[in-house]
């Protein structure tokens, strides 16, 4: 008898959570749609968070730090060698910035100042070679300074320089995908 108490207990136990249909479903959502629920015990990160998470270190130097966009990182269609690439360079030389700012000053407003740029990238990954094909200049307010879009010119990759870097980034993705 105490077995049979148990196991009635146990179901009406589960079956009770279930039983009571949108009870916490939000006023404002309709009663045809589904409740979203969503579980964590970490805190929903915010957009300035996943922007952050998308940009990957490669390296830094004088003139400034260098960042790739790990969610940008695709296989050309036309050729499976080729893989395309997003970087950024955020300028830390004063003497880089001080030279932007007066180049493209009219651009710029008062409190505003060129700070980063953005370079699309393709590297044939079986010749080693590299071609710019989009660079884009940014303010700190995000305002478009400058584009340069270019034609397909591949050049050869020399050894420790950021395209170097850049390199190793595209085989690997190239290899693991």
């Amino acid at each position: 008898m105490g077995k049979i108490l148990k196991l009635l207990a146990l179901i009406l136990g589960l079956a009770f959570p279930f039983s009571v249909v949108n009870a916490g479903q939000p006023a404002e959502q309709e009663a045809g749609q589904p409740a979203i629920y969503e579980m964590s015990i970490l805190p929903k990160k915010t957009p300035e968070e996943l922007e952050q998470e998308r940009w990957a270190y490669l390296m830094s130097n004088g003139t400034g730090l260098f960042l790739y966009d790990n969610k940008a990182l695709a296989i050309s269609d036309d050729n499976k060698d080729v893989v395309q690439i997003l970087v950024r360079t955020i300028y830390r030389d004063k003497q880089i910035i001080d030279k932007l700012n007066n180049k493209y000053g009219s651009k710029l407003e008062d409190d505003d100042s060129a700070i980063n740029s953005d370079m699309q990238m393709l590297i044939n990954v079986r010749k080693k070679t590299y071609a710019i094909i989009d660079s884009k200049l940014f303010s700190k307010q995000g305002k478009l300074l400058y584009e340069n879009i270019q034609d397909k010119k591949f050049f050869p990759i020399k050894s420790q320089t950021l395209m170097d870097t850049v390199y190793m980034i595209a085989k690997n993705y190239q290899r693991n995908n």
